[in-house]
């Protein structure tokens, strides 16, 4: 979870990268993970006897096609939503295992603290990166659509849909974030104009 959170930091060179080099980066720690994790790091897999690890090919695939879809100046919401990756999923995971509690009524496997910790470290980090990489001003638009991002990001990585939860949630999420910036009327900040 460490490792997980620790690449999402990453999302903050978005700043600075042009999008066809954060791309280029993203389909190398894809490579890298494919090729060269079997065989030397295999201590980071939930199962060291797998092959392969489901969750580290996803991670840095689904980062890519975000930074893809959402090149140019609509980068910041690719940073956003890799925040909600990075760190919303660990902290998941972390709170539901330490503290427990009820579970999901449509997943047995995750709980309402985890969910809700989920969408809180989430979209608490969600929007430090968005601002810092769009280099914008807080504004209770701008967080409004970025909390809500990531309660749909949340509840998404909670379904249990028989695939990795990396690509359950991060693209229809950017998608909605996006939509949500658009139908704000003026003057809210619309973060599709960044």
């Amino acid at each position: 979870k460490a490792v997980h959170a620790g690449i999402g930091l990453f999302a903050l060179t978005l700043r600075w990268l042009d999008w066809r080099l954060a791309a280029a980066g993203a389909v190398a720690a894809l490579l890298v993970n494919v090729i060269v994790l079997p065989r030397i790091g295999r201590g980071l897999y939930r199962d060291p006897a797998a092959r392969h690890d489901a969750g580290i090919i996803a991670y840095p695939a689904m980062v890519a096609v975000l930074i893809l879809v959402f090149s140019g100046k609509h980068i910041p919401i690719a940073a956003a939503v890799w925040a909600m990756m990075a760190f919303g999923d660990p902290a998941a995971s972390i709170a539901g295992r330490t503290v427990g509690g009820r579970t999901l009524p449509w997943n047995s496997g995750k709980t309402w603290v985890g969910l809700l910790s989920n969408w809180a470290v989430g979209g608490a980090a969600s929007v430090l990166v968005f601002l810092f990489v769009s280099r914008r001003e807080p504004s209770a638009d701008a967080v409004a659509i970025l909390m809500i991002g990531a309660a749909i990001y949340a509840f998404l990585e909670s379904v249990r849909a028989g695939i990795d939860d990396n690509l359950v949630g991060a693209l229809p999420t950017a998608l909605a974030v996006y939509q949500m910036s658009l139908a704000f009327p003026p003057p809210l900040l619309r973060l599709a104009e960044i």
